[in-house]
């Protein structure tokens, strides 16, 4: 009986710390990974990279964007992965193209999901605050979008669908990103911007030896669930 009165009090220490450190795990666990819901503005542009006939970039058009991103903990640090699909537009209004056919002045959108692959650093303040700076590669797919030319020839104006056989634009986009995020206890508020590293546009449909890319800076609010 002494034995067991001597045992229980360790046993009891041992259940407590044992309860204690299951709580926490479970805890930390849950916080390794958020949800968010986001969706916000563009402002964007197109550039050229190669450029033989002075073509050096569009007029800036104003766009959308809006989807889902997971933020992940990597390990017990304050380095994450920020990844998911978005949906979001891009283009550009130019004065002067010259096309295969013709030279016009053109406005066009271009929609894509895109998926990014951001690293995210966060620096921590007191109320659950964070300041984070986000960078890394994303993929984009082009799935819709209208282009319109308006000829310098008779001023007649033309609408095609920007992906399609007859429009300017390739499907693929491939890029880099950056971000600043402000993150709260229920919201994170983003700027940020996308440069594209591969052709926007289709060369046989060009005149000119351009090679053309995307453009965007945007601001974006995000809803943690």
């Amino acid at each position: 009986m002494k034995t067991i009165l001597k045992v229980l009090p360790i046993l009891l220490v041992l259940l407590l710390a044992s309860n204690n450190a299951r709580s926490q795990f479970f805890v930390e666990k849950k916080k390794t990974t958020h949800f968010q819901i986001r969706g916000g503005m563009n402002l964007t542009n197109v550039s050229a990279w190669k450029n033989d006939h002075g073509f050096k970039s569009g007029k800036v058009i104003i766009g959308y964007n809006g989807g889902v991103i997971t933020d992940i903990m990597l390990g017990n640090s304050d380095v994450y992965l920020q990844t998911g699909l978005t949906f979001t537009t891009k283009g550009a209004k130019v004065k002067k193209l010259s096309l295969a056919t013709d030279n016009v002045e053109a406005k066009m959108q271009a929609m894509y999901v895109q998926l990014p692959v951001y690293f995210t650093y966060k620096f921590h303040f007191p109320g659950d605050t964070h300041f984070g700076f986000a960078m890394g590669p994303y993929v984009a797919y082009g799935v819709a979008g209208k282009t319109t030319y308006t000829s310098f020839t008779d001023a007649k104006e033309t609408k095609i669908d920007t992906f399609g056989d007859k429009g300017l634009w390739n499907r693929p986009d491939v890029g880099l990103g950056i971000e600043l995020q402000v993150e709260l206890p229920k919201f994170v508020f983003v700027v940020g911007s996308d440069t594209g590293l591969t052709k926007a546009w289709k060369r046989e449909e060009l005149r000119d030896n351009l090679k053309i890319r995307n453009n965007s800076v945007y601001f974006t609010i995000g809803y943690k669930l």
